[in-house]
């Protein structure tokens, strides 16, 4: 064991945390709280030096048995307890989604019978909006190396997701020769994909000659680590890596980029890289962990569908003023399938079918209507059957650009198809940036019309 003024040396900032006068309530915000030997420093000054034996909480992935709200209530906390939140943004965004006001009792209560209580998190929290925490001193650690780690953090981009299972295996091939290029590097890689998909990457990456493991190895070398968005989640990786490789899901919220980013916090990485559908949550993530309060619009298409724009001002919708609607389609086509399309069995398309399909309409639209389309996705009676849906919601252009697109198509059964053209913004790659209270109109490729607002 390390003596007293070893840990002061090392960990200076351990000074300011336990001196007499600080704060009984703090939240001591730094990007490399996440260090495990400075919770051990921390715990062993108090321990060792105070003759206090601290009562340290951890969250689930770190320690089994204080990993609930259950077993935090059964804790006996005295009146000279100190009380140590580590990893707190994992732990409190977890129990948050449990049972926000349980947890706000819990921490009231520990308020009024601990003597101090201490927070280390990597942001400020404000954005669990827990009221308890108001009441707390919020006080930055300057000591750490990588003060500026969020905001300085250099992620590159890369495609892979795509509802379109010919794109995707095309994607695969493109990630494969991009970890090639990872000459004698370690490298994690975190894919929130389903298992066929990753065993697919898998078997890609072997193929390739690179050497992939499911868990990490005792002996640190040149290797993949691959594993789920799960796995990430719920646990600490024990090596540090020299890439790390992130295909996040598209549901986070609060603070769970954190589950994915902790194993990365407490070093300076160069090379983080992520699938290019994340980069605006995580541009907006990673701005709101300084901010009061993150703002994050909600987007939520219509329901309804329309047979005009005109009719809409007849539905429950009527109070919206047609002349503040955005167009997002420009223009809508019904067409009719070649005689080669018409005589394809709709329901078992091969992949030269759907390349025939879409190559159909490029030549129609640009012999017709002098139109250049260059990325243009196709639905069909042999899809999954929420791919109609997906492609035909402006909610889903707007969050990721994996549906965004010069053309929208759909060859119905009757072999006739709808054509969908979109506006500049919503075939673009780059980045949307949509405002509160805007409310956009557009066509699906059955001709109907939808609204999509933003709140």
């Amino acid at each position: 064991m390390e003596t007293l003024p070893n840990h002061f040396l090392k960990y200076p900032e351990l000074l300011q945390i336990t001196k007499p006068k600080s704060s009984k309530r703090c939240i001591y915000y730094s990007e490399e709280r996440y260090n495990h030997d400075f919770v051990d420093s921390l715990v062993s000054v108090y321990k060792y030096y105070f003759e206090i034996e601290p009562v340290l909480i951890l969250p689930h992935c770190k320690c089994e048995s204080n990993g609930s709200l259950e077993s935090l209530e059964q804790l006996s906390i005295l009146e000279s307890s100190v009380i140590i939140f580590a990893y707190a943004d994992i732990f409190l965004n977890d129990l948050t989604k449990i049972n926000k006001r349980r947890l706000n009792t819990f921490l009231k209560i520990c308020c009024k019978k601990a003597s101090k209580i201490l927070i280390l998190s990597i942001t400020t929290l404000k954005t669990l909006q827990l009221p308890i925490l108001e009441s707390f001193d919020l006080l930055p650690l300057y000591s750490s190396k990588n003060n500026n780690f969020f905001k300085n953090l250099n992620l590159s981009l890369f495609d892979l997701v795509d509802p379109d299972n010919f794109t995707f295996e095309s994607n695969v091939d493109s990630f494969v020769e991009m970890i090639q290029q990872f000459k004698n590097k370690s490298i994690y890689i975190s894919l929130s994909l389903s298992i066929p998909k990753i065993l697919f990457i898998e078997s890609k990456l072997k193929e390739s000659g690179i050497i992939t493991f499911r868990k990490e190895q005792e002996k640190e070398f040149n290797y993949v680590l691959l594993n789920s968005a799960g796995t990430t989640e719920k646990t600490f990786l024990k090596h540090t890596y020299s890439v790390y490789i992130f295909v996040l899901p598209n549901d986070l919220e609060r603070l769970d980029l954190i589950y994915y980013f902790k194993d990365i916090l407490s070093e300076t990485t160069e090379e983080v890289y992520i699938e290019s559908s994340s980069n605006d949550y995580i541009e907006s993530c990673l701005m709101s962990f300084y901010k009061e309060k993150a703002v994050i619009p909600v987007i939520q298409d219509s329901k309804e569908e329309f047979d005009s724009v005109e009719s809409i001002k007849y539905s429950n919708l009527g109070s919206l003023n047609l002349n503040d609607l955005i167009f997002a389609s420009e223009n809508y086509y019904r067409i009719h399938g070649s005689d080669t399309i018409q005589k394809m069995d709709l329901k078992n398309l091969t992949k030269k079918d759907y390349d025939i399909i879409r190559n159909f309409i490029k030549l129609k639209l640009n012999c017709k209507y002098d139109l250049d389309i260059r990325t243009c996705q196709l639905s069909t009676p042999s899809s999954p059957k929420d791919r109609s849906k997906k492609l035909n919601s402006l909610s889903n252009k707007i969050s990721s650009i994996d549906y965004r697109c010069d053309v929208t198509i759909e060859i119905f059964k009757d072999y006739s198809i709808g054509v969908v053209i979109w506006t500049d913004i919503f075939s673009s790659k780059e980045k949307i940036n949509v405002l509160k209270n805007e409310v956009y109109v557009y066509q699906t490729t059955s001709g109907k019309w939808k609204i999509t607002k933003v709140n």
